[in-house]
């Protein structure tokens, strides 16, 4: 049994390793923590949207199963159309709450974000035009 040890050595943005060389990359400036309004706002809006459609989806499938459990019993007991109704109403509660499940949590999450964006542009000066009937700017300080 071959028993290979190895040790590292790091100088810098380079490590160093016995037989192997092991090149890291180190970034030349700490990574923004924050994100900026901009792009939570944008991040939220997609967000958002994409939860939208996921929930109408859900929606759109409760209604089939719903449907589909109504033409199950008003069915004639006897006909295939009974285990179809039902079949097709399982399937569509099914798609309907793993829409509702993800959709629902990314349309919060969404406007959460959207939200803080917001609170990230409080507190900032904006320079607007005069209201109606006066001369000048108006300055408008929110916090």
């Amino acid at each position: 049994m071959r028993f290979i040890a190895v040790v590292i050595l790091l100088h810098g943005a380079l490590a160093h390793a016995e037989g192997v060389r092991i090149n890291l990359e180190v970034p030349a400036g700490t990574p923004q923590l924050i994100e900026s309004a901009d792009h939570l706002e944008r991040a939220g809006r997609a967000e958002r949207l994409t939860g939208i459609i996921v929930t109408s989806i859900g929606v759109l499938a409760a209604g089939f199963a719903v449907f589909s459990f109504s033409m199950a019993a008003n069915a004639n007991p006897d006909s295939d159309a009974v285990i179809a109704g039902k079949a097709y109403g399982i399937l569509g509660s099914l798609v309907a709450g793993l829409h509702l499940g993800v959709g629902i949590p990314l349309w919060i999450d969404g406007s959460r974000r959207i939200e803080s964006a917001d609170r990230l542009r409080a507190g900032q000066i904006s320079l607007a035009p005069a209201p109606a009937g006066s001369m000048g700017a108006g300055i408008g300080v929110s916090f």
